[in-house]
């Protein structure tokens, strides 16, 4: 991501921050690109004051955006992240077959789900 890319992203985040300080029981999140650096993340996501990420899957690098497997969007290492700060991730399976993609086994949909052995 260029500088100028990354300082736009950020003002958009500080604008959700600004709109959520107006009431306490509001919560925002922080836009994320998949090549964003984690403690980046982390840092911003507590110097904003949000609560979780929003990925999304037009951010991965390939070709088929609309069948993207989620670590293409949303990295291992940022889950990490969200994890060890309680934060929330909003994220959408856009893959025709959603949680029945035999790509559930990388451990995403694994680690989600309540019927897991």
């Amino acid at each position: 991501m260029t500088a100028e890319n990354r300082d736009k992203s950020l003002a958009a985040n500080e604008w959700v921050s600004e709109q959520i300080a107006e009431d306490f029981t509001y919560r925002g999140l922080f836009f994320m690109r998949p090549e964003d650096d984690p403690e980046w993340l982390r840092d911003n996501v507590k110097r904003l004051g949000l609560h979780g990420l929003k990925c999304y899957h037009t951010m991965a690098a390939v070709d088929r955006t609309s069948e993207p497997d989620v670590e293409t969007f949303l990295p291992e290492s940022v889950v990490k992240v969200a994890d060890e700060e309680g934060l929330v991730i909003t994220l959408h399976m856009v893959k025709s077959h959603a949680v029945a993609d035999s790509a559930k086994s990388s451990g995403y949909v694994a680690a989600a789900s309540p019927t897991r052995t």
